[in-house]
């Protein structure tokens, strides 16, 4: 509790206000004040599930005694990840894993469990990724820590276009590491943000806090992926080869899960051979429709330059005609 105080989240601790609550008295205080619950006891599970009382969301927290240093900030990432969608969901929150669902409502069992697998398989997927040494091994030397589980946040439920970069930045340097997602100062991110705050966009990014112009980004149904899930060492990029394994292990497992309307590639130098190899055909800065060689995903794809000086009226353009499309009712 302290840590999410610490991150600037409003915490109420139901032990301050109210010590000798009753479960049912506390699940009905949340639901009053629309809070999440945080709790460590089983029983508010068996409150929601089996006697299907309303939930105002229950995040319960299974932390063994050996990994309890670690909870304040597995707490911190995960609301950070989830907490737009945590109202309403239950959550189990462990040191390796956590499992996000959402209660029946009055329905059957199999409805709740077909609604929330979106969650838990995206989780699932940033997982592997954290866990994966395949180029690490291949390309020792080359590059280096993988992006962690969490670093990554929730994509929004209705993805128009997915944004892909070649890698996050080298783990040494002036960026140490940075991307899209952790450095509002990125250059990938502020020359994209940049272009679509101008009229043809109008989205009005320039100048938003990391949290706040990714959740803007987010609600006009953009998301944005790296190619490559490692950092290089000295490199501006990881070895082409690297770029294209890791995309074949991981993004195109990414794509088949999102469903993105279109996909825009930012780095003609370095995924081009990407966007080949996931979909048998050369892209370029036309939209192209196109087919995932290893799914079922199909929709338009394109790969424009980066968004930075000399390049953006390029970019400009691709932008342009992808977001101009009407999907097909």
């Amino acid at each position: 509790m302290r840590a999410l105080r610490v991150a600037g989240h409003d915490v109420i601790a139901i032990a301050e206000v109210a010590p000798r609550s009753t479960d049912a008295a506390v699940i009905e205080t949340a639901l009053k004040d629309e809070r999440v619950l945080l709790t460590e006891d089983r029983d508010f599970g068996r409150l929601v599930y089996a006697q299907r009382h309303p939930s105002p969301g229950v995040v319960l927290i299974r932390f063994p005694a050996s990994s309890r240093r670690r909870l304040g900030e597995t707490l911190v990432n995960f609301v950070r990840v989830h907490g737009s969608v945590l109202p309403g969901a239950f959550a189990v929150v462990g040191p390796a894993r956590v499992r996000l669902t959402r209660p029946p409502e009055g329905g059957s069992d199999r409805t709740a469990a077909d609604s929330d697998t979106q969650p838990t398989q995206w989780t699932d997927l940033q997982t592997e990724v954290a866990q994966c040494r395949e180029c690490c091994d291949r390309w020792k030397g080359e590059v280096k820590d993988p992006l962690a589980m969490d670093e990554i946040p929730g994509p929004p439920p209705d993805l128009k276009l997915l944004f892909v970069g070649v890698a996050p930045t080298a783990a040494g340097g002036q960026s140490r590491g940075g991307h899209f997602y952790s450095d509002s100062a990125d250059r990938l991110r502020r020359g994209l943000f940049d272009l679509l705050s101008e009229p043809d966009f109008g989205l009005a990014l320039r100048d938003l806090s990391l949290r706040d112009g990714n959740q803007r980004f987010h609600e006009a149904g953009y998301f944005f992926l790296h190619a490559a899930k490692v950092r290089p060492v000295t490199t501006d990029a990881p070895p082409t080869e690297a770029i294209i394994h890791c995309a074949r292990r991981h993004l195109a497992r990414e794509i088949e899960f999102l469903r993105p309307r279109s996909i825009c590639f930012l780095g003609t130098n370095n995924l081009r051979s990407v966007a080949r190899d996931l979909f048998g055909k050369e892209i370029g800065p036309e939209c192209r429709p196109v087919t995932l060689t290893t799914g079922t995903w199909n929709g338009l794809a394109a790969v424009t330059h980066q968004p930075r000086r000399g390049w953006q009226d390029v970019t400009r353009r691709t932008l342009r005609a992808m977001l101009s499309v009407r999907p097909v009712a």
